[in-house]
């Protein structure tokens, strides 16, 4: 099998930005093209079109979210060294990320799913879930994950 699409979801952890590096390798490596991708889940509790307002201008909870990830993208991106040219085009995407990542994967045709996992056990599991297990689990392609460093 040939990989020439590598999705690369990220929530800015640890793990992800090893999942990123770890994924950057591995296209330049097979001479496939790389794309990174964020999920923001809004907050249960708020509406996500919630105005936040400063001094001169307001925003939605969502414009809110897609700039600071934005920022923490560009962020991860310096952090990791990839210089501006090499960095993959990203996109950040509102919703559940279990979903948001297999339809990203699906409906942009990518072989290759390359995630970080937090490695969560016990009760943290069964209450929080683990967005990496839902996703091996309903991706149409394969998904490597990555464990963060001991």
């Amino acid at each position: 099998m040939s990989y020439r699409k590598i999705l690369v979801p990220v929530d800015f952890s640890s793990s992800a930005k090893q999942a990123l590096s770890y994924a950057t390798f591995l296209a330049e490596g097979l001479g496939a093209t790389l794309h990174a991708l964020f999920v923001w889940e809004p907050p249960r509790v708020i509406r996500a079109d919630v105005m936040l307002w400063s001094e001169t201008q307001g925003t939605s909870l969502v414009d809110h979210a897609r700039e600071v990830a934005e920022s923490h993208m560009e962020s991860m991106f310096d952090e990791l060294g990839i210089d501006k040219q090499r960095r993959p085009p990203h996109t950040i995407e509102t919703g559940d990320p279990p979903d948001a990542i297999v339809e990203a994967a699906t409906s942009g045709g990518y072989d290759l799913i390359v995630m970080g996992t937090q490695s969560r056990k016990g009760f943290d599991r069964v209450l929080l879930g683990s967005v990496s297990e839902k996703v091996v689990r309903t991706a149409p392609c394969p998904v490597l994950t990555v464990r963060p460093s001991s």
